[in-house]
C-alpha cells in the first residue's frame, strides 16, 4: 500500500477512490511549504515502518507534536470531504436508539484510550522523548 492508501485506510477504513488518491499525491508543494528535510525523512520512516498510523497520529495531535503525519491526515480528510463517494463517512442518516449510541460512545472511548497509549509509545519510538 502506498502513502495515500495507508492514510485513507487509517482514517476511514477501506479503499481509497482512485481520483482522490491522484489528488492527494499531486498536492502542490506550497501547501507543505514549512516541511523540513528532517520532518520529511522522519515521515518517510514512519510510513515505511509503523503499522498503526492512526494511533501515532492521535498521540502526536494530543501531545501537540506537529508531525507531518498529522498534516497529511488533515489533508486527506479535507480532500475526502469534497468527494461524493466519501459522503457516508461524514453524514450519518441512520437513526439509532439511545442505548446503541451509549454503547458506541463507550466502545469508542475505550478504543480512543487504547490508541492514545499505543500512539504515545510509537511517538516516543519514532520521534524521540
Amino acid at each position: 500500500m502506498n502513502e495515500a492508501q495507508r492514510i485513507f485506510a487509517a482514517v476511514f477504513g477501506g479503499g481509497i477512490p482512485e481520483h482522490l488518491e491522484e489528488q492527494f499525491t499531486s498536492v502542490p508543494k506550497h501547501v507543505l511549504r514549512n516541511i523540513t528535510d528532517e520532518m520529511q525523512s522522519r515521515y518517510d520512516r514512519i510510513i515505511a515502518e509503523v503499522r498503526d498510523l492512526e494511533a501515532l497520529e492521535l498521540a502526536s495531535r494530543i501531545r501537540r507534536q506537529n508531525l507531518l503525519l498529522t498534516v497529511k491526515f488533515r489533508l486527506m480528510v479535507h480532500l475526502a470531504e469534497c468527494h461524493p463517494e466519501c459522503r457516508p463517512h461524514f453524514v450519518n442518516r441512520r437513526k439509532r436508539a439511545i442505548p446503541i449510541v451509549l454503547s458506541l460512545l463507550v466502545t469508542h472511548g475505550v478504543r480512543h484510550a487504547y490508541k492514545f497509549i499505543k500512539g504515545t509509545y510509537l511517538l516516543r519510538r519514532y520521534h524521540g522523548p
